[in-house]
């Protein structure tokens, strides 16, 4: 489960919505930023697509912060 937020938000402000992934580098951090998602049906699908994509590449650095779903 994800947010629908900023996927909401992009396609009410016209704003671009991209997937972002920070990660370690050996003395700092670093982070990838994804191509942009089109807004509207499906976007959310995209950036769980595009994270799932980014956490395959570097899994090690995958940390969640918070519950995901209801609780």
């Amino acid at each position: 489960r994800l947010p629908s937020g900023p996927a909401r938000l992009a396609r009410l402000t016209g704003a671009a919505l991209h997937p972002a992934y920070p990660y370690f580098t050996d003395d700092a951090w670093g982070v990838e930023v994804g191509a942009p998602v089109p807004p509207g049906p499906g976007a959310v699908q995209h950036l769980a697509d595009a994270f799932g994509d980014m956490i395959a590449r570097r899994p090690w650095d995958w940390h969640m912060l918070q519950p995901v779903g209801a609780g």
